[in-house]
């Protein structure tokens, strides 16, 4: 089983706060034959509009 998730916060009017975890099991996956792909990976964005 393959899991992603995603999490995001407003912190005010301009900036956002967003964590996403993929392969949250870490399992070893293929998407082809040979073709392993990355275990379990962690994103942390903020992002702003001024």
């Amino acid at each position: 089983m393959l899991l992603d998730a995603s999490l995001g916060y407003h912190l005010n009017k301009q900036l956002n706060l967003s964590f996403m975890v993929k392969n949250l099991t870490n399992t070893e996956y293929m998407g082809r034959p040979g073709d392993i792909q990355p275990q379990r990976n962690f994103s942390l964005r903020i992002s702003g509009e001024f």
